[in-house]
Order: C-alpha cells, then sequence, then structure tokens
C-alpha cells in the first residue's frame, strides 16, 4: 500500500504542478484530471496485495486525492472558465460529504428492522432477534450499544449467523474473542426459547469459536443440526452446507433454518423461514443498482438486505441482514447507503 501512496501522491503533485503553469487552457483542467484517475485505478493492481487492499487504494484516490485535484482546479480556473470551475467545487464538496458519510457517520449507525411473518404453524406470538456478522477487530463502546439494544427488543429467541471477530495474528483474535464472551454476559445475552449461533468465514480456521460463548446458555452449531423445541424445529447449517444446496428435514412445526450465507435458500430446501448474513448488504448500494458486490449467487435484490416470501406453496420466506459489523484487515472501513442492523422478527399466529 505505501507504494501507491507514493505513487498517487506523485501523481497529484505532477498534476497540480501542470495545473497551476497551464492553467490557462481549458483542456489542461481535464487532462491532468483523467491521468490522476487512470492512475488511480490502474496502480492498485500493481502495487496492492490483493482485492480488498485494491478496494482501500481506490478509496484513498476518490476520498482524497480527487477532491485535492478537483479544488485546485475549481480555484485555478475561477476566473477565466466558471463553469468548469463550478463543477470542479461541486465535485470536491460532493466526494467529501460522501466520504463523511460512508466512513465516519454510517458504518457504527445501527438501525432496528422491523418484520413480521404471519403462519399457520405459530401457537403464539414469538420475536425473534438476528444479530448477524458482528465481526469487529476491537470489542468496544459500538459493539455493546448493539448487544444493548437488541436486549431492549425483549427476543424470545435469538439467532446469531456468525462472523465475530476478524483480526490477526491469532492470539489477538483469542483475546478479543474473549472480550467479546464478557460482554456477552455483561448484557446478558439470553432468550426465553434460547440463543443460537454458529460460526461463519471467520471462524472457518478455528474450531475454539464455541468458547465465545462459554459460561452462555447458547445452542452451538459447529456442523449442521437439527434441534427441536417444544414450538419450533431449528436446523443450524454448517459454513460449507450454508454455501451449497443443502437438504433439510421435514417437520410439522415451524422451520427456522439459518446459516452464514444465504445460498442455501436457492434451492428451497424444507423450511419456512431462512435466514443468513455473510453479505453486509454489500456494504456500499448505488441508486438504482443495490449493491456493488455481494459474494453470493442469490439475486442483488436479495443481497442488499431482504425480508421476501421465496414461495407460494407452502410459504417459505428469506431473510438477509446487513449485518452489525463490516470487512476488516486489508478492506476499507466504509458503509454507503447501506446501514448496520439489528433485525427484529415478529412470528404470529395467521389471522
Amino acid at each position: 500500500m505505501i507504494p501507491y501512496i507514493i505513487v498517487l501522491t506523485i501523481t497529484v503533485v505532477v498534476a497540480i504542478y501542470f495545473l497551476w503553469k497551464w492553467r490557462d487552457k481549458l483542456e489542461a483542467y481535464w487532462e491532468a484530471f483523467f491521468t490522476c484517475a487512470f492512475i488511480a485505478i490502474a496502480a492498485p493492481f500493481i502495487f496492492t496485495p490483493g482485492t480488498f487492499w485494491v478496494a482501500t487504494a481506490w478509496c484513498i484516490g476518490l476520498f482524497i486525492a480527487a477532491p485535492l485535484l478537483a479544488f485546485t482546479a475549481c480555484i485555478l480556473s475561477w476566473k477565466k472558465f466558471r463553469p468548469t470551475s463550478i463543477f470542479f467545487g461541486s465535485l470536491a464538496v460532493i466526494l467529501v460529504l460522501v466520504a463523511i458519510e460512508a466512513f465516519i457517520v454510517e458504518p457504527e449507525h445501527i438501525t432496528v428492522r422491523h418484520e413480521t411473518l404471519f403462519s399457520s404453524k405459530i401457537s403464539k406470538p414469538t420475536r425473534l432477534v438476528v444479530l448477524s456478522d458482528i465481526q469487529t477487530d476491537i470489542v468496544g463502546a459500538y459493539e455493546r450499544e448493539v448487544l444493548e439494544r437488541a436486549m431492549k427488543e425483549k427476543p424470545d429467541m435469538i439467532i446469531m449467523p456468525g462472523d465475530y471477530i476478524q483480526t490477526t495474528p491469532a492470539e489477538k483474535y483469542f483475546e478479543q474473542g474473549k472480550l467479546l464472551n464478557k460482554l456477552f454476559k455483561d448484557v446478558k445475552l439470553s432468550a426465553p426459547l434460547g440463543v443460537y449461533a454458529l460460526g461463519g468465514d471467520m471462524e472457518s480456521w478455528t474450531t475454539l469459536w464455541p468458547q465465545m460463548f462459554d459460561g452462555l446458555s447458547a445452542t452451538l452449531f459447529p456442523d449442521t443440526k437439527t434441534v427441536e423445541t417444544p414450538d419450533f424445529t431449528i436446523t443450524g447449517l454448517s459454513l460449507k452446507d450454508s454455501r451449497y444446496r443443502c437438504k433439510t428435514p421435514e417437520s410439522n412445526k415451524f422451520h427456522i433454518v439459518f446459516g452464514h450465507a444465504p445460498d442455501f435458500s436457492l434451492n428451497k430446501p424444507n423450511g419456512d423461514l431462512y435466514i443468513a448474513g455473510h453479505t453486509h448488504g454489500g456494504q456500499v448500494q448505488l441508486p438504482l443498482i443495490g449493491p456493488i458486490v455481494t459474494f453470493t449467487d442469490v439475486p442483488r435484490k436479495f443481497a442488499g438486505g431482504c425480508f421476501a416470501k421465496i414461495n407460494e406453496n407452502p410459504d417459505k420466506y428469506l431473510m438477509i441482514s446487513r449485518g452489525i459489523g463490516r470487512e476488516r484487515l486489508g478492506a476499507p472501513q466504509i458503509r454507503f447507503l447501506c446501514l448496520p442492523e439489528i433485525v427484529v422478527i415478529d412470528l404470529k399466529p395467521s389471522k
């Protein structure tokens, strides 16, 4: 990343000098801007180690280099090329405002999404809270706020589809895991009908992730299994099974099937409500387009966060959460038009 920053800095400095020297030529502004844009887009493929680092490099170019260059072009072109100056000035302001929203406001602006599902298999109202993709590298005030807000919803059941800690090295991972376990205990993470948790991508490299739930009354799913309660059948999927078109047992009770990734829903296995996370809603969504990337095969309109009926007879519903945290390590710490969320699903008897 450092070589990329050096290259980008040199490019911007040269471009600013070029603009100052040729400020009386209109084409100079566009040549400088598009040259910098090309280098900012292409250079990460040479100077960064992987996909997420490329995205981070693009963010540096878009939200630091581009506003600086646009602001310079705005000042230098003001006297002779007023419309060009207004364009570049507006672009600089827009990019700065988007950066504030994406990097400062949205990433920890937790929301609560309420959904309602009616079913003849439900005998009494039940409140289900989904806490997906906590995915933090430092357990702190934000995670405490999220869990306290979740408990204020008075859940009858809590579903946790994986991805709790994302950090390296292993020592730090387990250190943060212990802090998360302590936080679970501090907020008294529990529900009358149970807490159900499984592992996601961040837990795929270790069999020790269940230690995050030590001392808690929680049902864990290191592998795919089905548990029965008086009113519900609950199937938790392994990470592998959540990514493939797995089979689930039949049940006369209301059947909740949850996995980390939502791909298992594509073949509509036995179940009434499918729950998944993993996509983070894309983290970045654009108007009319939705999430830019989703890392799943489910339709984009679902991957961005959904609660949707996907089969008429019998009724089957899919809920994908936008998640609580965000991708860490080399990824840009960003959310845009994709607020993190706690999902509350009220299950009610059919009217």
